[in-house]
């Protein structure tokens, strides 16, 4: 229970933004949180029940040995009517050590209801800082959602790399149709060249037979 207390006053803190930016996700530390104080809670739902089955059987107890001690009141007078002094003494003896448990059972009863009403002091503050901590959850939600990249940012950004790959794939198609048509030219020169060389070297040829 100290652990958790210690880790809810960090989330509650005056500085408590350092703690949250210095946390891997406090949103995660928030749930951790939340998870251990239900069970807590539910701990202390069981134990309030059996205090409230306890407190109900000490009442019981002491309902009945109230009725027995009365009982033998009146069997101690009965005994006097009857002159017999001796089972009327032994009625109250009787009746005397009823009402000291009696005394015993209500002491029991008065500290099972203090039990009982400290659990539940316990179980409301504990109710009140879970429903603290929801909120505290939500807010760290909040604030960790504002900084996520919203569903039209990231189209926009794919739109963008999109535009900029097609235009680097129509630079580089460009550059590559510039680099055939150079190719071509290059080839066609080269080919006018060679002819027109065998050319000259055939009238040559003829120019030396005659």
């Amino acid at each position: 229970m100290i652990l958790w207390f210690q880790r809810l006053r960090r989330l509650f803190s005056k500085n408590g933004e350092s703690h949250e930016q210095s946390a891997s996700d406090p949103v995660e530390m928030a749930d951790e949180l939340l998870q251990d104080m239900e069970r807590e809670l539910n701990d202390m739902q069981a134990s309030l029940n059996k205090q409230i089955a306890s407190e109900k059987r000490l009442n019981r107890r002491m309902e009945l040995a109230e009725e027995e001690s009365s009982q033998r009141e009146k069997d101690a007078i009965q005994f006097l009517e009857k002159d017999d002094d001796q089972s009327a003494k032994l009625a109250l003896l009787k009746k005397e050590e009823i009402d000291r448990d009696i005394q015993e059972i209500t002491s029991l009863f008065e500290s099972a209801q203090a039990h009982k009403q400290d659990i539940l002091r316990h179980i409301d503050e504990q109710r009140r800082d879970y429903q603290r901590l929801q909120i505290k959850k939500r807010e760290l939600q909040s604030k960790r959602n504002l900084h996520l990249p919203s569903a039209v940012d990231e189209m926009e950004r794919a739109k963008k790399r999109d535009h900029e790959m097609s235009g680097d794939a129509s630079f580089s198609e460009k550059n590559e149709h510039e680099g055939e048509s150079n190719v071509g030219e290059e080839n066609e020169r080269s080919s006018s060249e060679s002819v027109d060389a065998k050319l000259e070297h055939l009238k040559k040829s003829l120019k030396n037979r005659n």
